[in-house]
């Protein structure tokens, strides 16, 4: 337990250390670990790979962010290249990565910036690319040029596969 309370005075120290509206992410892994950053009062939890359903019914309640890690939890390495409990431990890990992306979805809202972007509505900025499969199901879609249809930058279709504006020069499609 002392060592519980030590980590919430650790981070409610660093929490008073810093002004609002600087965001606080608590890089954590482990049920332990993310349990402790959302009841020291953290903004958003990185990672979160071993979240359970507390720590979950916490976030909401809270209003605290899960930011899950694709990039790295998603690629599988070859179970030939590295040790059993490694190739074990990244499957574990990418399968619970997937199941928490849709948990998080509100990244511009944390960011403070949900007024500007991260939906599409009138008058927010369009920045959003289109793929033929679900990257959630095959992540490697978004690394493939070819495989992106569709890319709109400022509300700016720059790239377009899809005949989306045949016979029309780029236009502006500002939300």
């Amino acid at each position: 337990m002392a060592r519980s309370c030590s980590r919430r005075t650790l981070i409610r120290a660093e929490l008073a250390r810093h002004s609002r509206p600087r965001q606080i992410a608590a890089h954590a892994q482990g049920t332990a670990g993310i349990l402790a950053a959302i009841r020291g009062g953290v903004d958003s939890v990185e990672h979160g790979y071993e979240i359970d359903d507390e720590g979950i019914e916490l976030m909401l309640e809270r209003g605290t962010f899960l930011v899950p890690t694709l990039s790295a939890a998603l690629r599988v390495p070859d179970p030939a290249a590295v040790p059993p409990y490694l190739y074990e431990k990244k499957v574990r890990w990418s399968e619970i990565a997937r199941e928490n992306v849709s948990k998080a979805i509100h990244a511009a809202e944390l960011l403070g910036l949900a007024s500007e972007l991260g939906t599409l509505e009138v008058g927010k900025v369009a920045d959003f690319v289109a793929v033929p499969v679900d990257p959630l199901t095959d992540i490697a879609t978004l690394a493939d040029p070819g495989t992106i249809e569709l890319v709109v930058k400022d509300g700016i279709i720059v790239k377009d596969l899809m005949g989306t504006t045949a016979g029309a020069s780029a236009t502006r499609a500002r939300m």
